[in-house]
């Protein structure tokens, strides 16, 4: 059986949501080619993937908040990346709009930002030379598996980010017990 896919409206919101891992900017700017590990506490509420950008080195991070209603704060911890001074920021929004928002800045490999409910927020920390990284390619035998890098004897660490927000307990779901 097979399918076909058409092009979706450009006013509708799906190619919207397409057009931030391919055009965000109108300049035909793109999410990175080149996946790493993102990680957040609680995916149900907020989404993350990353990826470098293998033309120029960026590191890209999408930020995806399912929350139904108000703001959610989130804070990006990078690791095995030299980050220049801020990250643009890109945002989709329910308005169906994308916008290009103030950066933010980047101070102790980390930045923060609220993102809105039902919005679709793309980070873009560009290195902090300013050049790509000579380490930053894709290689025959170099296998990636759920965004992690599982061989790395010819790459340098791959970048990695996590996401904090405050921890909430959902009427729905019982509170997860502390960390040891």
């Amino acid at each position: 059986m097979a399918t076909r896919w058409t092009v979706p409206d450009p006013s509708t919101p799906t190619y919207k949501a397409m057009k931030m891992y391919r055009n965000y900017d109108g300049a035909r700017a793109t999410f990175g080619d080149l996946s790493v590990s993102a990680s957040g506490p609680n995916p149900d509420v907020l989404s993350s993937f990353a990826a470098l950008r293998t033309s120029d080195g960026a590191l890209t991070i999408m930020v995806i908040s399912k929350a139904l209603s108000g703001s959610t704060p989130v804070t990006v911890n990078l690791a095995n990346f030299s980050s220049a001074a801020s990250a643009q920021v890109w945002q989709l929004r329910s308005t169906n709009s994308i916008q290009r928002l103030a950066d933010a800045p980047v101070s102790g490999a980390a930045f923060s930002q609220s993102v809105p409910s039902q919005s679709i927020t793309l980070f873009v920390v560009t290195t902090g030379g300013g050049k790509p990284p000579h380490h930053i390619r894709r290689r025959p035998g170099d296998h990636f598996t759920a965004g992690h890098l599982t061989s790395a004897p010819r790459l340098q660490p791959d970048p990695g980010l996590s996401l904090e927000t405050p921890t909430r307990a959902r009427p729905d779901r019982p509170a997860a017990p502390p960390a040891r």
